[in-house]
């Protein structure tokens, strides 16, 4: 387990990999999430659980105001943990975003574009993919699930900056406790002239089964705040890099041969 990650020791890029195009991001240095967002990141430094937002009421998060914690981390009563990031990404714009979603899936030169979005961390952009969460390499089985209610006009009527609202339900192996590390994650992200808005929402040993969130921990048996905390850090760090390279990412990507 650690506090934060040292980018300075990453593997280098093989021959082929070096001939991508946008092999020169994967060695460009990795900047930390905001102090906010690292301050509430600290080891032994969990929320109070009462301003958790409850897997049930995933639809509030439409509307402002209503999340009572933008940054944190917990062990819940019931054994499953809890967390929350606010990543700013300003001057990110509606076509950038839909760049950097095609972008970072590519798997030319052995996924150069899913590695250079976390150096060190992030490996193959599949199906499980592999990446390191903290606890060393492990690979992750996705699954993709939204709110029925945010393909309606609903989120937008509420607030129309409303961009989307993506989840997955991540199923980790090497396990935990003898179990799957199970976590449900969900980017709801809203955009105006100034830029992009995410707020990432983690239920830990959570699962979704028929659109129904299903509690796969208990208190006999609860999470260690430090997997929550870790596997919490790393998407801190994925919002941040994002925004550090996008917008450059982007503009370089206009200058290439088509």
């Amino acid at each position: 387990m650690m506090n934060t990650y040292d980018f300075k020791k990453i593997p280098a890029l093989t021959a082929e990999e070096k001939k991508s195009p946008y092999a020169k991001f994967y060695t460009e240095a990795v900047e930390a999430p905001a102090k906010e967002v690292m301050a509430a990141l600290q080891p032994g430094k969990q929320m109070d659980p009462k301003l958790a937002l409850a897997p049930e009421d995933l639809n509030k998060l439409f509307i402002p105001g209503t999340l009572k914690a933008e940054n944190g981390y917990c062990v819940m009563p019931d054994g499953n943990g809890y967390s929350v990031i606010h990543t700013k990404l300003p001057g990110v714009t509606l076509e950038m975003e839909n760049f950097w979603n095609q972008w970072k899936q590519s798997t030319d030169y052995n996924y150069v574009n899913f590695k250079a979005t976390l150096p060190g961390l992030h490996f193959m952009y599949a199906n499980p993919v592999w990446e390191d969460f903290g606890w060393g390499p492990v690979s992750a089985q996705i699954k993709t699930t939204v709110s029925p209610i945010s393909t309606s006009s609903l989120p937008k009527q509420l607030n129309p900056n409303f961009l989307s609202l993506s989840g997955a339900v991540l199923t980790i192996v090497p396990d935990f406790n003898g179990k799957p590390y199970w976590a449900t994650m969900v980017n709801y992200t809203t955009i105006d002239k100034k830029g992009e808005d995410t707020i990432t929402v983690i239920w830990h040993g959570i699962h979704i089964f028929n659109d129904t969130p299903v509690r796969m921990t208990n208190k006999a048996d609860k999470l260690d705040p430090e997997y929550v905390r870790n596997l919490t850090l790393h998407a801190a760090y994925e919002g941040a890099r994002k925004a550090q390279l996008l917008p450059k990412l982007y503009a370089y990507s206009k200058t290439l041969k088509k």
